[in-house]
């Protein structure tokens, strides 16, 4: 007879409660909620981080907004334009060569433009243009300096420095010198290639020589003559060594005696000479004596001319 059979639970695994136990209650415990609060606090962080960019970008935009709205209202529009630096140039012709009118909008203005149109008039040598905030512009302008009255065979007209015949005349302008030329001299052109070396003689004179070179011819050539109110002739040549001339020449005109001089001439300033024609008594008083009556003489020193501003 088989003995009775038993049955055996298997034992089971009490829960460990070493020190390795205790350190998974810690992790699980501990260590996950401080990284999900971490976790937290960085999307806390990038979302205020997020929300103060939108909010400086939309203050910019705002800003701007308003900007451009001021600038664009009639508060900004033109209510005064100044002219300054006008002489010659009246202020309405400077204000109708801009055309730039009371109203117009600021902000809109090409400024540029309006410099070109200003000095497309003869006597403007040059412009600027400025706005003014809130609501002015400024145009400041320089003039051209008028140095001589050019005669031609059918006009007679004002001539700047530079060449730019400003404005017709009806005759030439007493205070300055005259020149006569050949060829056409229109307003508002540019003479500088024809006639800028003979214009410098005239901006190199000093202010006691301009009234005896009063008139000049200007050949086709380039060579420049001038007469003397007293009717002598000053052969200048071309208008070369200019400054070595003028000085020749004042120089010449202070130490001759001038009773019935013909013709100075300065072509070769180191050797002045001047011509007189018959019966006359010389060149200078030192000399009148011994002097041929007809012919050219030699008016140069052994002295240096005096210097002058030139």
């Amino acid at each position: 007879m088989s003995p009775p059979s038993r049955s055996v639970a298997s034992p089971t695994r009490p829960p460990s409660s070493g020190p390795g136990g205790q350190r998974r209650q810690v992790v699980a415990s501990q260590v996950e909620p401080r990284l999900v609060e971490r976790r937290r606090q960085v999307r806390q962080a990038e979302h205020r981080r997020r929300t103060r960019r939108l909010v400086v970008i939309g203050a910019v935009f705002a800003v701007l907004a308003a900007a451009v709205a001021a600038l664009l209202s009639p508060l900004s529009n033109v209510d005064r334009v100044t002219v300054v630096g006008s002489g010659d140039v009246r202020d309405e012709d400077v204000l109708a060569a801009s055309g730039i009118d009371r109203g117009d909008q600021l902000l809109e203005l090409d400024v540029q433009d309006a410099r070109r149109r200003i000095m497309a008039l003869p006597r403007v040598a040059s412009a600027r243009v400025v706005r003014e905030w809130p609501d002015e512009v400024r145009i400041s302008i320089t003039e051209e300096r008028p140095v001589a009255s050019l005669v031609t065979a059918d006009d007679v007209v004002l001539v700047s420095s530079t060449g730019r015949v400003l404005e017709q005349l009806t005759e030439p302008d007493p205070s300055l010198p005259q020149m006569s030329v050949e060829g056409p001299a229109p307003v508002g052109s540019e003479l500088s290639d024809r006639l800028g070396p003979s214009l410098a003689v005239f901006v190199r004179m000093s202010e006691d020589l301009v009234p005896e070179l009063s008139t000049a011819s200007l050949t086709a050539d380039g060579t420049m003559t001038f007469e003397l109110p007293d009717g002598a002739v000053v052969e200048f040549g071309p208008p070369e060594d200019v400054a070595s001339k003028l000085v020749a020449l004042q120089s010449v005109l202070s130490q001759v005696v001038r009773d019935c001089m013909a013709t100075l001439d300065v072509r070769e300033p180191s050797r002045p000479s001047v011509s007189r024609g018959p019966g006359c008594p010389g060149v200078s008083p030192e000399t009148s004596a011994g002097s041929s009556p007809a012919s050219k003489a030699d008016a140069s020193t052994d002295a240096e001319p005096k210097q002058t501003r030139a």
